[in-house]
């Protein structure tokens, strides 16, 4: 156990994880992962520098943001006994019924509201939020009371809100699911390691048996693109198949990807026809290609593009603006047109509430 994470604890929890004198110095890195902090530098709660200056101002910055309908969920709540699961990660006893499920990151939170489970009425957010992100259920989560716990993580916050399950998505660096199943039963799978978000919902479904409410979210969700595809293909008089999409993402240059497959997922539901740079030998969601300023004449056959943006630039991209001083950029005919769609860029991390916002911002972008 480092000494830095067990000064952030409590006595008695301290003395708890650092029984078997493990270390947890949390080195592991992953070119799939979100960044993530597991080196000791774990927040007490009252610290949140970088989040949003108030929740007026988050509300402000999710003016406009998609609204959509999702499929209704009944918390399950009657269950006895335990179960044993053999999870992604390692093998673990849960509660048959959960009653203070706790996720450790937001795509974790959406994922046990979407399977019914009933949450822990303090959860973890990110940093830079004062809530959730624009495209969560607000109702749902109404009264939930949060603590910041991305880039670093608040293992004291998480103690101490008492979980009885706790969902972890950072399965890909088991030091901290080793660490939250001191505190509490935890499921631990690697959402960032590369695979498609779907992938591990389904298995999380199966493993707890709530594989009805996983059927019921796919029916919805399939039943949604059917309409979507109708209203496209009459806004544009033409086949989905005729419009090239991508996401053009910020990094060292620009990145015409598919990041966690989210957006070509979408794409490919709607039949839309994803740019080719966007993938990697033909495979969507593979990497994609990274352009300089000199070579974005590349996209000159792009119809339009998807363009993931931070919390407080929802409105106006920054990135955007910077670009928009590259002539390079400004006569790319999509530019030109003004088809250029900005999405909070928490979507890309997938989600069951990631899927359906960034489908109705396809929509509304496609059908405007």
């Amino acid at each position: 156990m480092s000494t830095s994470l067990a000064l952030v604890l409590d006595p008695a929890l301290r003395r708890a994880l650092s029984a078997d004198g493990d270390s947890a110095d949390g080195d592991s890195t992953s070119g799939d992962s979100v960044d993530e902090d597991t080196d000791g530098d774990s927040t007490t709660g009252d610290e949140d520098t970088d989040a949003v200056a108030d929740t007026a101002t988050q509300d402000e910055a999710c003016e406009g943001s998609p609204t959509f309908e999702r499929p209704a969920v009944e918390p399950v709540t009657e269950g006895e006994g335990t179960v044993t699961i053999e999870s992604p990660a390692r093998e673990l006893t849960a509660p048959a019924a959960p009653q203070r499920a706790l996720g450790f990151y937001t795509v974790d939170v959406d994922t046990l509201l979407a399977l019914g489970f009933p949450l822990n009425p303090t959860q973890p957010r990110r940093d830079g939020y004062t809530a959730w992100p624009c495209f969560f259920p607000a109702a749902e989560l109404a009264g939930i009371e949060t603590f910041p716990n991305y880039p670093e993580f608040n293992y004291e916050a998480v103690a101490l809100a008492e979980p009885d399950l706790i969902l972890d998505g950072f399965g890909h660096d088991p030091e901290i699911g080793e660490l939250l199943s001191e505190i509490a039963p935890t499921y631990s799978y690697p959402h960032y390691g590369g695979e498609v978000w779907l992938t591990y919902f389904e298995r999380i479904a199966e493993d707890f048996g709530r594989l009805d409410q996983y059927r019921a979210y796919v029916d919805f969700y399939e039943a949604r693109l059917a309409e979507v595809r109708g209203e496209i293909e009459a806004a544009t008089g033409a086949p989905t198949s005729e419009i090239v999409v991508a996401s053009l993402q910020e990094w060292d240059q620009v990145q015409a990807t598919c990041s966690y497959g989210v957006e070509c997922r979408v794409f490919d539901d709607l039949g839309l026809s994803i740019h080719p740079l966007a993938t990697t030998d033909g495979l969507a969601g593979s990497g994609g290609t990274s352009l300089s300023a000199e070579q974005l004449d590349r996209l000159a056959d792009l119809d339009h593009a998807f363009v993931p943006t931070g919390l407080e630039h929802l409105a106006e991209s920054e990135w955007l603006a910077g670009l928009a001083e590259n002539p390079l950029w400004t006569q790319l005919p999509f530019v030109e047109a003004g088809d250029v769609t900005t999405y909070e860029w928490e979507m890309t991390f997938g989600g069951p509430s990631a899927q359906l916002a960034f489908l109705e911002t396809v929509r509304l972008a496609l059908t405007s």
